[in-house]
């Protein structure tokens, strides 16, 4: 699009010829409604001109003052209809964002078509799937609404309060019907826009530490439900994964550590894990033999435990750890603590491990799970949360292991795809080996939402080069307003590309007239642009597809979405959270009257945000 600083003659050529038809449009229009008139009155042969010229003649005149009446009626139906136009204009032109009228250079039907809900629903056909797939927003040219297909990884950066939740997780969420859906946040709003929904289908399942939606439940404000985070450990393998995933929520990504103390902190804490998986001891035992180097403590040796089922070698390489020297040995023993220290808290213990023999609550199974129609929230708040941070990377991870193995017992990919958002997934759920998953987790019909605020925080969570992999491999990347990374933002400019145009000029002389053309080149969009890309709009680059703009669709421009939505929310939303601003419900479809996601109806909810 060119710039407003930019002299194109050609464009000020259009506007001269635009003035021109517009004045000859309307004298023909002012003809027509005469000529109109004086039919109407009974006198319609002649002309306007032969008209005038006997009044001033003085010859019998053509005209009637019921033709009067019928021009001055004309008129008026004329200027009502002028009035509404411009309204109507003026309201389309209000829904429209600067950057709309970039979107022809962008891409072409070419691009859109793959990802319609008709395109869609043929590639669905094929895996056997029913459905388009999950709802990504609505292509700002042709209005077509677009989809991420069952085979699909998405990753989106939007900065707050720009719509992630509300255009995207949710709607995807309770688009998702009839699938088991993990779905992760710091905050309560997809809990209470979509529970109802979604009970309707399965079980619910809600892993609140820090009881963030108010509703934990149970006597003494327990949780009625449990993990036993030691199920993940089924040998050596797993218990440097959950390992990995237990030091991830403390150091991020792209940290400097100590390699020998780590390696050994790590190597440590693999050990111990396995030692109480094996021997059925509860996960607080870890934090015991943790803070017990000499074993002074009369509990289980792990030593023994390991041995004894047949991980001698872990053992020997334990003991190795144990008999370090005193300042080494603190130094080890000192790191893996601290990636349990979320042990020392009976508020996290109590989710993650039985009360003991007596229990009665239900237990989750991630093998159970994968195979339902149940939901499974997964809450907790970013701030010093590796408490948080820890259980709900290795409860999401301990699914997506699920997953992968019921697709290894049904041919490579799971019959019924399984729906992973993960939103806030730097603050709340840093699996290390996101990145490699987002590879190849589709094709076993695993389905990775990411959502991130700015491409800083996958730098910090994941690293450089993990950060790089999963931008680089997501099917569909969603970039959104609130960005202004200098270093993130000019590949999106290169990615979206150039424009070519020819700007003419035109010079006259005494020897005539001549035209000149020169071919330009521009970004369609600028760094400018991107950082002031306003509410309701991002840029959608799909695989095989040139950048597409469009418009996030609110949760409230789909019928069966808003009424979803609006009954979730009377149950389970408490009334201190509904009185809020940002909390108030956002204008009903119904108020559009043009169908789901129109401009009417998103500009309506938008503000409520």
């Amino acid at each position: 699009m060119r710039q407003p600083e930019r002299q194109d003659r050609r464009g000020q050529d259009v506007v001269l010829a635009g003035c021109g038809f517009g004045a000859v449009g309307i004298i023909a229009l002012g003809g027509l409604m005469v000529w109109v008139a004086a039919a109407a009155g009974g006198h319609g042969h002649g002309s306007p001109v032969g008209w005038i010229m006997q009044a001033v003649t003085g010859d019998a005149a053509l005209w009637s003052t019921t033709a009067t009446s019928i021009l001055i009626l004309e008129g008026i139906v004329l200027v009502a209809c002028t009035v509404w136009g411009a309204r109507a204009w003026w309201r389309w032109n209000k829904s429209r964002a600067r950057i709309d009228a970039r979107a022809k250079y962008m891409s072409t039907n070419r691009d859109i078509n793959p990802l319609t809900e008709q395109a869609g629903t043929k590639a669905a056909e094929r895996l056997g799937v029913t459905g388009a797939g999950l709802p990504v927003g609505t292509s700002i040219l042709r209005k077509r609404r677009l989809w991420s297909g069952w085979e699909w990884s998405l990753l989106m950066v939007m900065g707050t309060r720009a719509g992630k939740s509300s255009c995207e997780v949710v709607p995807r969420i309770l688009r998702a019907t009839g699938l088991p859906v993990v779905t992760t946040s710091n905050k309560p709003d997809v809990y209470y826009d979509t529970r109802a929904g979604r009970e309707a289908a399965g079980t619910i399942w809600c892993l609140d530490l820090q009881n963030i939606t108010g509703q934990v439940g149970g006597q003494g404000n327990d949780p009625q439900w449990y993990w036993n985070m030691l199920d993940f450990v089924d040998g050596v393998e797993r218990a440097d994964e959950l390992v990995d995933i237990l030091s991830a929520a403390v150091t991020p990504g792209n940290a400097r550590t100590d390699a020998y103390f780590t390696s050994a902190s790590r190597a440590l804490l693999s050990g111990l894990l396995l030692a109480a998986a094996v021997g059925e001891q509860p996960i607080t035992q870890v934090y015991e033999w943790l803070s017990d180097p000499n074993q002074r403590m009369d509990h289980a040796d792990p030593l023994a435990l390991l041995e004894r089922h047949g991980y001698s070698q872990v053992a020997t390489d334990l003991r190795e750890k144990m008999n370090l020297t005193e300042k080494q040995r603190d130094g080890v023993y000192g790191g893996a603590r601290e990636w349990v220290s979320f042990m020392r808290s009976p508020a996290v213990v109590r989710w993650i491990a039985p009360s003991g023999e007596g229990e009665t609550r239900r237990r989750f199974t991630a093998e159970q799970f994968v195979t339902s129609t149940d939901t499974l929230y997964l809450l907790s708040k970013g701030r010093g949360g590796a408490a948080g941070r820890a259980v709900v990377a290795a409860l999401t991870r301990a699914v997506m292991i699920a997953g992968e193995q019921l697709a290894s017992r049904q041919g490579g990919r799971v019959a019924n795809p399984i729906v992973f958002e993960l939103d806030e997934a730097a603050n709340v759920c840093r699996i290390p080996e996101l990145p490699d998953l987002f590879t190849y987790y589709g094709g076993l019909g695993l389905l990775i939402s990411v959502y991130l605020q700015n491409p800083a925080q996958g730098e910090e969570c994941w690293g450089e080069n993990g950060w790089r992999q999963m931008y680089s491999s997501a099917n569909a990347l969603l970039i959104g307003r609130g960005i202004r990374d200098e270093k993130f933002l000019p590949g999106v400019v290169q990615m979206i590309g150039d424009r070519h145009w020819v700007e003419r000029t035109r010079s006259r002389g005494k020897g005539g007239s001549s035209t000149n053309e020169t071919h330009r080149q521009e970004h369609i969009v600028t760094l400018a642009d991107l950082t002031a890309l306003e509410q309701g709009r991002a840029i959608l680059h799909a695989s095989g597809s040139r950048p597409i703009l469009i418009r996030l669709d609110h949760w409230s421009a789909t019928p069966s979405t808003n009424e979803a939505v609006t009954s979730s929310r009377e149950l389970y939303r408490p009334a201190q959270e509904a009185s809020d601003v940002d909390g108030a419900r956002p204008m009903a479809w119904a108020a559009t009257a043009a169908g789901a996601g129109t401009d009417a109806g998103f500009k309506g909810a938008r503000s409520r945000w």
